[in-house]
């Protein structure tokens, strides 16, 4: 078995597909990258439902808020004050106890 020298350098790691970037990843998002681009709101919010269940304590994050999104609507019945379609919602989960307890319930 080879071993690498030391100092070698190293492709960087794939994002593992069972984090929310990850996953986002996996559905064609690319984050902080697309979150100033207009995009594909569809694709966006397809890729935030399936992803959402990824979110972990300490993780911090910025998703569009778009229309449609019953994962964005379930925590706003539950507390969490979103901006308008199309502006930034800053996710920092274990920091906001009504977006903690919003993203149990949803």
């Amino acid at each position: 078995m080879a071993s690498s020298p030391v100092g070698a350098a190293t492709a960087p790691e794939a994002p593992e597909a069972n984090t929310f970037r990850g996953c986002l990843q996996g559905q064609g998002i690319r984050l902080p990258e697309d979150e100033h681009k207009s995009g594909n709101e569809e694709r966006m919010r397809t890729a935030i439902e399936a992803c959402a269940s990824l979110l972990t304590p300490g993780e911090t994050v910025r998703i569009p808020v778009v229309k449609g999104s019953a994962f964005q609507t379930c925590l706003e019945r539950h507390g969490v004050k979103l901006p308008a379609p199309g502006q930034w919602l800053s996710i920092d989960r274990g920091e906001d106890r009504v977006m903690d307890a919003a993203l149990n319930r949803c």
